[in-house]
């Protein structure tokens, strides 16, 4: 934009050198010519006036773009930072909830056989899943047929069942 300001005053000095310069003329080419100069500087001149302020106006677009930009940044930011912090509560609040949930385990644990204790916690690691409901005849953790005999000792619900192929504890879900 500069740049064309300055060729637009370089231009605007030269017509005025030119208007001045009929008086010097001697002839009616020199004056027809000068004429034609002056006009032609006139033209460039108006040319760079209208790319001057198409500068201007590209620029206050641009201008108003990057405030527009900045605004839109800031405002996701101001969200992430809340989202951020609600997270950072429910994590705090799902840590507390575990580590009582983990001290309740214990006092269950310690009431428990420790033998099926140690059973219960070697299928968790590496089944995933320990305890599984019965259902329709069948061991809800592989999905293998019950005999009618174990399906009904399972409903009876007086002693702990296991599935003869994959090990997992049973019960009756209802």
């Amino acid at each position: 934009r500069r740049a064309k300001e300055r060729e637009l005053d370089e231009a605007t000095i030269n017509t005025k050198k030119k208007q001045a310069r009929p008086f010097e003329i001697k002839t009616n080419e020199e004056y027809s010519a000068v004429l034609k100069e002056i006009e032609s500087l006139k033209e460039k001149s108006s040319k760079l006036e209208e790319e001057i302020l198409n500068l201007l106006e590209r620029g206050d677009v641009a201008a108003k773009t990057v405030t527009d930009a900045e605004k839109g940044f800031k405002a996701a930011e101001a969200l992430h930072q809340n989202e951020r912090t609600e997270k950072e509560g429910q994590l705090a609040r799902l840590r507390q909830e575990l580590a009582i949930l983990q001290e309740a385990r214990k006092g269950q644990a310690s009431r428990l056989d420790t033998d099926l204790l140690r059973q219960y916690t070697r299928l968790r690691k590496s089944r995933g899943v320990a305890v599984v409901a019965v259902k329709d005849g069948s061991c809800g953790g592989c999905g293998i047929s019950l005999t009618p005999q174990t399906y009904t000792e399972v409903r009876r619900n007086d002693r702990m069942f296991t599935c003869s192929s994959c090990n997992r504890i049973l019960y009756f879900a209802g």
